[in-house]
């Protein structure tokens, strides 16, 4: 079942999903191929789980990026008088 796993295919899939939910989904795959995977692939699947993990990070953190640096600046307050 494992053996014919493409480790390699995954993690390409990985790096080019801009997606974080499919990514989610793919690692609780993983998982439960990793505690069905055999002595020597479960350590393979857990290097796979922390590669997409790291993957979701950047995904979120770039869109953390993209939306603070869409947000409209405050208009400019000079002159303007403080509220009562």
């Amino acid at each position: 079942m494992s053996a014919a796993f493409d480790f390699t295919a995954e993690r390409r899939m990985i790096d080019t999903s801009d997606d974080p939910y499919e990514v989610l989904d793919w690692i609780g795959d993983y998982r439960r191929r990793a505690l069905d995977a055999d002595g020597e692939l479960a350590p393979r699947f857990d290097e796979l789980i922390e590669f997409a993990k790291d993957h979701v990070v950047a995904l979120k953190a770039a869109r953390l990026r993209s939306r603070s640096t869409a947000r409209p600046e405050p208009a400019d307050r000079a002159g303007v008088p403080a509220p009562a």
